[in-house]
C-alpha cells in the first residue's frame, strides 16, 4: 500500500483491541445482571442493582477514550518525528532559503517600523497644520471679500 502511514495503520488496529478487550467483559457483566435479575424477579426477590454495572461501562468508556487519546498523541508525534528524520537534507536547505527570502532583513521591518512610529506621532500634529492652515486661509478671505465690499471710508481723525 503506497502513501498508506503505518503509524496510523497501527493505531487503528490497537484502538480496535482495546475496544474488544473493554466491551467484551462489559458484555459478560451485562449478560450476568441480566440472568441475575431475571432469577431474583423468578424467587420474588428483589433485582440486584444497575449501578454497579453502569458505573463500571462509564468507568471502561472513559479508559477508551485516554487510551484513544494518548494513541493519537503517540501516532502525531511519532509521525512527525519520522518525517523530519526522513527529509533530505537538500530540500530542507532550500526549504529553508524560500522561508528566509519571504521574510524581511532585520534592517527592512525597523526600517518600517521607524516611518510607522513617526507617521503615527507627526499625523495628528500635520492634520492640526492642515486645518490651521485652511481656517486662516478661509478668515483671510472673509476679510478681502470684506474689504472689497465696503466702501472707502474716511480716515478718522
Amino acid at each position: 500500500m503506497p502513501g498508506t502511514n503505518v503509524w496510523s495503520v497501527v493505531f487503528t488496529v490497537a484502538a480496535a483491541i482495546i475496544m474488544v478487550l473493554l466491551i467484551a467483559p462489559m458484555v459478560n457483566m451485562w449478560r450476568r445482571y441480566v440472568q441475575n435479575a431475571d432469577k431474583a424477579i423468578e424467587k420474588g426477590v428483589e433485582p440486584p442493582s444497575w449501578t454497579g454495572p453502569a458505573v463500571m461501562t462509564i468507568v471502561a468508556i472513559g479508559i477508551y477514550a485516554l487510551a484513544i487519546t494518548l494513541g493519537w498523541n503517540a501516532m502525531v508525534n511519532t509521525t512527525a518525528s519520522t518525517e523530519v528524520k526522513q527529509k533530505n537534507p537538500a530540500a530542507v536547505q532550500e526549504q529553508k532559503k524560500v522561508q528566509e527570502s519571504q521574510v524581511p532583513s532585520s534592517e527592512e521591518l525597523n526600517k518600517a517600523r521607524a516611518e510607522q512610529k513617526e507617521t503615527q506621532q507627526v499625523k495628528p500634529h500635520k492634520e492640526a497644520l492642515d486645518s490651521f492652515d485652511e481656517s486662516m486661509k478661509r478668515e483671510a478671505e472673509k476679510i478681502r471679500q470684506r474689504s472689497l465690499n465696503e466702501p472707502a471710508s474716511p480716515e478718522k481723525k
